[in-house]
């Protein structure tokens, strides 16, 4: 186990207890934990996750989006504003005046076309050398990672990473080429 599967095992995320992500973060990000600024999650819910990252990223701020109020919080380094994954525009003003962005979470709706929406508006907002993840891609029939892949812009780079066997524990990770 990692650090940051510990710490998602104190917060009670299911980045390690169900989908085991955080294995795959702490590969993609972890060696440089102590150089990472700012963090964006799409999706709060309790804000476990976005606890998580503040204690395993020392010095980021970290900025979580969703689209019900009542899972909006402010503590410590953590910051949160309203947007909506389907609406472009709600997104570019969460993030105003916030990023570049070392690391972008998607843990949204988990629908493909919100999934979408929300990595064209916010891939550019990604800094040098930042990994943008989407959490929770479906691999099945009506919901292709490929839709998805055809929308990355040509100066970044993806990959799946199929973390067990269930059908949406798929990351599709993008990083700047």
């Amino acid at each position: 186990m990692t650090p940051l599967c510990h710490l998602a095992e104190k917060y009670g995320t299911d980045k390690f207890s169900k989908h085991r992500y955080t294995q795959i973060y702490f590969e993609l990000i972890g060696a440089r934990a102590a150089s990472v600024w700012h963090v964006l999650e799409i999706g709060i819910k309790r804000g476990a996750s976005l606890r998580m990252w503040e204690e395993f990223f020392p010095r980021a701020a970290i900025l979580g989006i969703d689209s019900k109020h009542k899972n909006l919080i402010t503590e410590g380094r953590i910051r949160s504003a309203w947007g909506d994954q389907s609406r472009p525009s709600t997104l570019v003003a969460a993030v105003e005046g916030a990023g570049p962005f070392d690391l972008i979470v998607d843990d949204g709706s988990h629908a493909a076309w919100h999934q979408t929406t929300a990595m064209v508006t916010l891939i550019h907002y990604l800094a040098p050398g930042g990994v943008y993840v989407i959490e929770d891609v479906k691999h099945g029939p009506n919901d292709q990672p490929e839709t998805i892949v055809a929308q990355v812009p040509a100066e970044f780079e993806s990959r799946m990473v199929l973390t067990t066997a269930e059908w949406d524990s798929g990351l599709l990770v993008i990083q700047r080429r």
